[in-house]
């Protein structure tokens, strides 16, 4: 196991997280993420099928159309290649 960081190495990493756009970015995502799994979570454990879309049967798979996921790619082709 790791040993805990001292206490300069706790200064030195969160003063990194603080100024590094890609670490802000980064945890930003993540906690994108973290919500969205929460949401996720609470959604698919309630019996109420009302917080589904219309139509969409509990339990279902619900794919994304290729046209998303394509506009998804280019912007994040587009974000990763700005400074």
């Amino acid at each position: 196991m790791e040993e805990p960081l001292s206490l300069k190495e706790k200064f030195q990493f969160w003063s990194h997280h603080m100024l590094c756009m890609v670490c802000r970015r980064f945890r930003r995502q993540i906690q994108l993420l973290e919500t969205a799994a929460r949401r996720y979570e609470s959604s698919a454990s309630s019996d109420n099928e009302e917080s589904l879309p219309q139509g969409v049967p509990l339990g279902a798979e619900v794919t994304m159309p290729q046209e998303t996921k394509d506009r998804i790619q280019a912007k994040l082709k587009e974000e990763s290649s700005q400074p």
